[in-house]
């Protein structure tokens, strides 16, 4: 297992030197990676996903704690400060925003901690998936994933709506304000930007670099996915079944697929920052906000699937899974192409 300039058996000296208890530590993850390679990587994973719930959850404490002490400060008993900090966190856009700020920064930090620590590589940004070839801009593979993201919603929209299974409600403004729907989307800007970068650099850039390294593309991906999709299963802000959950994977694969055709993130950065932004803030099919966004397009609530009386989620589910599922069929035949191409 490569260590950045390192070598199993010898850690790198950068992080190492001068420091014993690191030295060891180091000699020691080291051992375990070259008897028990198969356990090491379980424990790298779950240990992984330990630490980005503690560092999600300590970041929304750390929120709510600054919003209720700001509330008590100018006023407010403690039991209405700690009820405000939570409404506040739910329905109010600049809040929410925030937090998806802080979180997606630590989201980020963690997978500098686990390459510098956990593997003794030097936590550049090529390592982290945000490195680039010479010739290639970040901001291209960004705006390659934005313009992907755009075709692929504007499909789901589109099929949505001619079959009948949704229909247009009217806008934002004239619920929210314009000025109301102006902050909101400055806000979820923000926010949902955080969230591409923080989420792809944690899942993408750091956890299927690692399975794949060990396990192979394929590998990578799936099991990626299904972490991720697990992960997203945690959401309070949707009424979940499993096609939602096949919904999440589904566009994990693809988002996995970018990274593998670009050998970088900008461009899964660029859809799921999109992809986000559109579904919060452009294009709303819960009937209601969603952290405190103010949408500029309403739908009413897209019709729901039950086979046998039992709950599998709702028809814009079904409809992005088939149609992410046509992009990464697309993506895959135009990486062979490439490959082809290249082999002559």
């Amino acid at each position: 297992m490569r260590s950045g300039s390192g070598t199993p058996d010898k850690p790198d000296s950068y992080l190492y030197a001068g420091h014993p208890t690191l030295i060891y530590g180091g000699y020691m993850m080291a051992g375990l990676a070259e008897r028990f390679p198969n356990f090491y990587m379980l424990f790298k994973v779950i240990l992984l996903l330990v630490v980005v719930l503690i560092a999600l959850v300590g970041m929304s404490l750390l929120l709510l704690v600054a919003i209720a002490g700001y509330v008590a400060f100018t006023g407010g008993d403690l039991a209405t400060a700690a009820e405000t900090a939570l409404s506040l966190l739910m329905s109010n856009v600049i809040v929410s925003a925030s937090y998806m700020v802080v979180q997606n920064i630590a989201l980020v930090l963690v997978a500098v901690f686990f390459m510098a620590v956990i593997e003794g590589r030097r936590p550049a940004l090529k390592a982290l998936g945000l490195g680039t070839e010479r010739e290639d801009k970040p901001v291209n593979g960004f705006a390659a994933g934005v313009g992907l993201n755009v075709l692929f919603m504007l499909t789901v929209l589109i099929i949505i709506l001619l079959v009948g299974v949704s229909a247009y409600d009217g806008t934002g403004f004239e619920v929210y304000g314009i000025s109301g729907v102006a902050i909101s989307l400055v806000a979820m800007a923000i926010g949902t930007l955080f969230v591409g970068l923080g989420e792809e650099v944690v899942f993408r850039g750091y956890l299927q670099r690692i399975l794949a390294d060990k396990y192979g593309v394929a590998a990578g991906l799936i099991v990626t996915s299904g972490i991720f999709a697990l992960f997203h299963s945690l959401t309070p802000f949707a009424k979940l079944g499993p096609l939602y959950l096949v919904g999440v994977f589904t566009l994990s694969m693809l988002l996995g697929y970018l990274f593998v055709i670009t050998k970088s993130l900008y461009a899964s950065i660029g859809f799921h920052f999109f992809q986000d932004f559109l579904a919060l803030q452009i294009f709303s099919f819960t009937g209601e906000q969603t952290l405190g966004a103010a949408p500029v397009l309403m739908f009413a609530r897209p019709e729901e699937i039950y086979v046998s009386g039992i709950f599998l989620g709702s028809w814009d589910d079904l409809i992005s899974i088939l149609v992410a599922a046509l992009i990464i069929v697309g993506l895959y035949a135009y990486r062979r192409s490439i490959m082809k191409k290249k082999e002559i």
